[in-house]
């Protein structure tokens, strides 16, 4: 699989589909379309309940809100060989390097050095900050207990490029280093 084509952990499992699918979470989807369609009618009709013009604008804004929800949770990455639903741990923010520094430094081949050295409580006791360029992109499947992670740094304001391969995590470290790694998102 070819890193150049990720930008994050989603692009990895839609990339391999012998090993994942998205699947459709109706009853979210459902719920989100019922909402929207309260709301269309709200705002046709306001004059269902008192004071239409506050109806109308709270449908408005209900409505936005219920297409963005319908959008963002009608589907989930499940992966196929163990039927686990893969779940978003956070992203992990490193203290070092600060933003401004070039790209592929010595900070940043520190904390690569360690990823590819599968050294993760080392990356798990490294600082953490928020605002910085260097990001580890985390995600889990209890069912099959696999951790999923990304590294990734901004190498400009709008330029975020992943910088080492996907790396998993099974049993045994599964089991230690799940809320290990779940404690280290506070960013």
């Amino acid at each position: 699989m070819n890193e150049n084509q990720l930008s994050n952990l989603g692009d990895y499992y839609r990339l391999d589909k012998e090993t994942y699918e998205l699947r459709t979470n109706y009853p979210k989807l459902i719920l989100g379309i019922l909402v929207i369609i309260a709301c269309i009618v709200l705002v046709i009709y306001p004059g269902i309940i008192m004071h239409g013009w506050l109806v109308r604008i709270a449908a408005i804004v209900l409505g936005l809100i219920a297409i963005l929800y319908t959008l963002a949770s009608g589907s989930d990455f499940y992966n196929k060989k163990t039927g686990g639903k893969i779940v978003n741990i956070g992203t992990t923010k490193f203290a070092n390097p600060p933003r401004g520094t070039e790209p592929y430094g010595p900070r940043d081949m520190r904390i690569i050095e360690m990823y590819e050295n599968e050294e993760w409580d080392k990356i798990i006791n490294e600082p953490k900050a928020d605002d910085r360029p260097m990001q580890l992109l985390m995600d889990y499947d209890e069912k099959g207990k696999v951790i999923y992670l990304l590294l990734c740094r901004y190498f400009s304001d709008s330029e975020f490029r992943v910088i080492a391969p996907v790396k998993t995590i099974s049993e045994p470290n599964f089991s230690q280093l799940l809320n290990k790694f779940k404690q280290t998102t506070k960013f």
